[in-house]
Formats: C-alpha cells, structure tokens, sequence
C-alpha cells in the first residue's frame, strides 16, 4: 500500500475496492458529467479506506534508484542504436 505513497512523495488514502473497476466507472462518470472532475467523483464516491503516510527515507531510495534506472537506460539506448 505505501510503495505509491512513497514514489510520489504522497500522503494516499487507499479504497479497498473490487479493483479498477470502480475507477474506471469514476471516469466514467466525469466523462459522462455526473462529476465535475476527479476530486468531485472521489469524494462522492469515497468509501472510506486507510491513510497511508508516504517515509520519506523510503521516498528518497525510491529517488536514487529511479536516477540509476535513467542513467543505465541511457546507457544502453546509446549502445542499442549504434547497433542498429
């Protein structure tokens, strides 16, 4: 439940839900104009759920494994193209 909260810097509220069937039907409901927008569609639809504090010693190794994921990625795009 927390990994969101703590790659996004985030406080969340998670919603034990039957799955992303009910945020499918939430935006649904904005395309249709039955809600203004996604905050007005969660908190009609809000069904309780648990806070989830984001840590932030969680978020910043999150932070630092994501830089070497970039830099690796870019590494080896570099090498894919000059294969190619």
């Amino acid at each position: 439940r927390g990994i969101v909260a703590d790659v996004m810097e985030i406080d969340a509220r998670v919603i034990e839900t039957a799955g992303s069937a009910q945020g499918a039907a939430m935006l649904g409901g904005i395309a249709a104009g039955i809600f203004r927008d996604t905050a007005d569609a969660r908190d009609r639809c809000r069904g309780g759920g648990v806070q989830v504090a984001h840590d932030p010693s969680r978020s910043r190794i999150y932070s630092e494994q994501y830089g070497r994921y970039k830099d690796l990625k870019e590494i080896f795009d570099r090498g894919y193209h000059r294969d190619a």
